[in-house]
């Protein structure tokens, strides 16, 4: 299992970008495949030394997640309840 190296911490919050990771993990996507996706984004605000790129752009891909409309990803902001209810109602595909 990946985490932090604080352990599990109930009581964080999730970021976008921690939030993509979650769900292509669970999706069963390999961390090679990770890699090999990491880089240039589709969101101007996503650079491409940005950790979470590959799982950006593989959640992206597969259309579990979504940018705020103007461009943008804003990988380090919280994840709202209802976006992260977005993202699971796209992964289970409801």
């Amino acid at each position: 299992m990946i985490g932090t190296d604080k352990g599990f911490e109930a009581e964080k919050t999730l970021t976008r970008a921690e939030t993509a990771a979650i769900l292509v993990r669970a999706k069963g996507v390999t961390e090679d495949q990770v890699k090999s996706a990491a880089g240039a984004t589709q969101f101007l605000d996503v650079p491409e030394s940005h950790w979470a790129t590959g799982y950006i752009n593989l959640a992206s891909s597969m259309q579990l997640i979504k940018g705020t409309g103007d461009g943008n990803f804003l990988p380090d902001k919280d994840v709202t309840y209802e976006e992260l209810l977005a993202m699971l109602t796209r992964i289970l595909g409801a």
